[in-house]
């Protein structure tokens, strides 16, 4: 928290003791919940508002009685919720409709008094000076967290209450944008795995097991570390690491010798195969472009290019929500824990004629490319947020009150 010389003009320093209201000091709140109770007064958990808002689905219900045993800890509209364990320093408003409900020990209820913007103050518990904050007061290394005593003399700075509520009011904004476009991006992939899912699943074309149409090997297994090479004239060596959004990742791709590239043909790639991650990120698939044709792959499923299909379509089924959970669901059956090349070769895709599967992969890609502008503009927005906090909620770029 900033001096006495660096708070800026008309504006406070103070501790959290001395914004919130005095007959409703922080606190903690239900020890024993009992029973959940099928009818009786919701309880907010730490993870009801793990996103930063409190969700008002499948809150648990305690008994009336236990209630009113904590009394003290019972919420209003625009209360704080600080996590003081588990997810230390997150915090929430609670929303009007859970007036009257109650919260967890592992949660204090900060109750703003009248003058004050809850909403300033909750974008100030959010910023990172104040987070820094959390950090320094936690106690604890099994685990850790925060005592009420100490949330109270965590300091914070108050400006006027126009400044206040002028300064929540451009943060607020950049939030809205923020959530909007995570909508926007969410709506995208939605659209994207629910055409995946549709070609999956409607039924129009013939089906094939991917072992009826193309040969399905796996790459290089057993000891590597003695064939790498640092030589430019080394050949690329692919992983499950390297497999990205359906694409190659290039950042940190090691190489091996040519002499182990010679003894090892089964394992090298070319245009247009498909490798597919055995293990970790099981299910992820990628196509060899041309930059990569005859580089060697580790441990990866390798699906030969084949005329019957076009591999960016196939790769891309492999790839959804749904194909990836039957790849997932052989791997749990599987004594080593990876994806093995029987199991791809069983797996059972649906095969419409080559301009069909240009035509979908060009939809998919539409909706990825659209996906991916969104994800920029959040990124940036996100940004755009950080920079605003830092300046307005220290005061270093001041506010006249909103028009």
């Amino acid at each position: 928290m900033k001096g006495k010389s660096e708070i800026p003009l008309g504006w406070e320093a103070a501790c959290i003791t001395d914004i919130v209201d005095v007959a409703r000091p922080v606190t903690y709140g239900v020890v024993q919940p009992g029973e959940r109770q099928s009818t009786g007064i919701p309880l907010i958990r730490g993870k009801d508002y793990s996103s930063g808002e409190v969700s008002t689905d499948d809150l648990y219900l305690i008994h009336p009685t236990i209630a009113r045993a904590y009394s003290r800890s019972i919420v209003k509209g625009n209360d704080i919720l600080l996590s003081i364990v588990g997810y230390v320093g997150l915090c929430a408003a609670v929303p009007h409709e859970l007036i009257g409900a109650n919260i967890t020990q592992t949660t204090a209820r900060i109750a703003i008094r009248k003058g004050l913007s809850y909403r300033f103050f909750l974008h100030q518990f959010r910023a990172p000076e104040f987070q820094a904050q959390v950090r320094r007061f936690m106690k604890g290394s099994a685990q850790p967290g925060l005592n009420l005593a100490d949330v109270e003399k965590m300091r914070v700075l108050v400006p006027p209450l126009h400044e206040q509520r002028r300064i929540a009011e451009i943060l607020d904004t950049a939030d809205e944008a923020i959530r909007s476009t995570e909508q926007v991006i969410a709506k995208l992939e939605h659209v994207k795995q629910g055409l995946l899912h549709d070609i999956l699943t409607r039924g129009i074309w013939q089906t094939l097991r991917i072992g009826s149409f193309t040969r399905v090997g796996v790459g290089y297994v057993g000891p590597i570390a003695p064939y790498f090479t640092s030589s430019s004239d080394g050949v690329p060596l692919l992983s499950t690491t390297n497999i990205e959004n359906s694409g190659i990742r290039s950042l940190g791709i090691r190489r091996v010798t040519r002499a182990f590239d010679r003894a090892n043909n089964k394992s090298r790639l070319a245009i247009d195969d498909i490798i597919v991650a055995r293990h970790g990120d099981s299910g992820e698939s990628a196509v060899i472009p041309p930059g990569f044709a005859g580089a060697q792959c580790l441990n990866v499923v390798v699906i030969r290019q084949s005329s019957a299909v076009y591999s960016a379509f196939l790769a891309r089924l492999l790839s959804s929500e749904m194909m990836r959970r039957r790849i997932l669901a052989t791997k749990a059956g599987s004594v080593q824990g990876v994806v093995n090349t029987s199991e791809i070769e069983s797996l059972v895709v649906p095969i419409p004629p080559i301009a069909e599967q240009r035509d979908i992969l060009d939809r998919v890609n539409a909706c990825e490319r659209r996906e991916a502008i969104e994800t920029q503009t959040w990124v940036k927005l996100r940004a755009l947020k950080q920079g605003l906090m830092d300046d307005l909620l220290a005061g270093r770029v001041q506010v006249g009150a909103s028009a």
